[in-house]
């Protein structure tokens, strides 16, 4: 069993041997390392520093993959969630963004929504604050659901912070790039873009594994699958705007292609998330500050 301790973190191993393996492959990769005994017979556990845990895990989990020959879903050391119920706060926020507006009349929806002739005209907030509004209680109700669902998945697999960035980047990008396929008259506002950003970024999630090829299509091709039928089950509704939900899924395919290659300690790091959690209320302030008050 693992266990924390301080500034440190235990890793169980069942004898000797595998506690040497385990830390010369983490010494390797300029981990520090102290194999020690436990006080009952049958068992080792390397010492590491609690700073470089999601490291230490993401290189093991690699290692018994690569070098084992064992399926990535079936390595025990550095699992992460399926899902993150963190997915709940942006909804709720989503949420109080709807309340608010309505009580003030609809003045968040004509500073914030996507008009396309305002944004020509140098207002580029509107592609992030027309993510975060919503025309009436049925189209909140319809993207809290996909959103909560989606964008947790999606926190699961790239850390809360930075699938929440990404995302709300891909449905900006789906904003832009919709300037080029409607009238100068185009307006919109919805998270569904950013929710089919969402989609597309679990839809290649482990598309990074394919340098391990024993395993790439194990890893792959559920997912893949998965992400392009519930695209065509929930982008394609009449009453939505298709294109806008294409160019989101789209983005997010990109981004998620570039998100897979990115070492899951990385994107799973506490102190990273956290950072990256801050810049993106700093952002959310600034883009709403410009649409307020400029």
């Amino acid at each position: 069993m693992s266990g924390e301790n301080g500034d440190f973190r235990y890793l169980a191993t069942p004898t000797l041997e595998t506690a040497k393996e385990w830390s010369l492959v983490l010494i390797s990769q300029g981990i520090e390392t102290v194999i020690r005994k436990e006080e009952e017979p049958g068992g080792y556990f390397i010492e590491i520093s609690l700073k470089e845990e999601w490291k230490a895990l993401d290189v093991l989990r690699r290692f018994l993959v690569e070098n084992r020959h064992t399926p990535a879903d079936e390595v025990a050391v550095g699992d992460y969630p399926l899902f993150h119920p963190g997915s709940l706060l942006w909804c709720l926020f989503l949420t109080l963004i709807f309340h608010t507006d309505n009580s003030l009349g609809g003045n968040l929806k004509q500073n914030g929504m996507m008009v396309a002739k305002d944004v020509q005209s140098g207002e580029w907030w509107r592609l992030f604050t027309a993510t975060m509004l919503h025309g009436d209680l049925p189209h909140l109700t319809a993207n809290f659901s996909f959103g909560f669902i989606f964008l947790g998945i999606a926190m699961g697999r790239f850390g809360s912070a930075y699938a929440t960035w990404f995302s709300l980047l891909g449905g900006a990008a789906a904003n832009a790039a919709a300037l080029y396929m409607y009238p100068d008259s185009y307006r919109s506002l919805g998270a569904s873009g950013m929710i089919m950003a969402c989609l597309g970024m679990i839809t290649l999630q482990n598309w990074g594994t394919i340098r391990n090829r024993s395993h790439s299509f194990h890893r792959i091709f559920p997912p893949l699958c998965a992400g392009i039928l519930l695209f065509v089950l929930t982008g394609f509704s009449p009453e939505s705007d298709v294109i806008v939900h294409s160019l989101g899924y789209l983005a997010g395919l990109g981004l998620g292609l570039f998100l897979s290659f990115i070492p899951e300690y990385h994107l799973q790091n506490p102190a990273a998330n956290f950072r990256a959690t801050f810049l993106l209320l700093a952002w959310i302030i600034t883009v709403w500050r410009f649409a307020l008050y400029i």
